[in-house]
């Protein structure tokens, strides 16, 4: 997704589904994650995943229950 956006130019839209209590979905969209063109391509791209990995702790901690199958270990794979 990264590598996509700074070939096309496009931000990355972060955005997460929350199962809410009866059965109803909410959808967050986050604002737009753009990229600074001018620094080095390692750098540049570090930085990106980071951001967007870091928005994806804050909602895993947020709703836990959400993401309850991320941390398998091998024997469940």
């Amino acid at each position: 997704m990264v590598s996509l956006a700074r070939l096309t130019g496009a931000a990355i839209l972060p955005l997460f589904c929350i199962d809410e209590n009866g059965g109803r979905v909410q959808l967050i969209i986050e604002p737009a994650i753009h990229f600074q063109t001018e620094t080095d391509r390692e750098h540049y791209l570090e930085q990106t995943v980071r951001r967007y990995a870091d928005l994806l702790e804050k909602y895993k901690k947020t709703y836990p229950e959400q993401y309850r199958r991320w941390d398998f270990s091998e024997d469940e794979a």
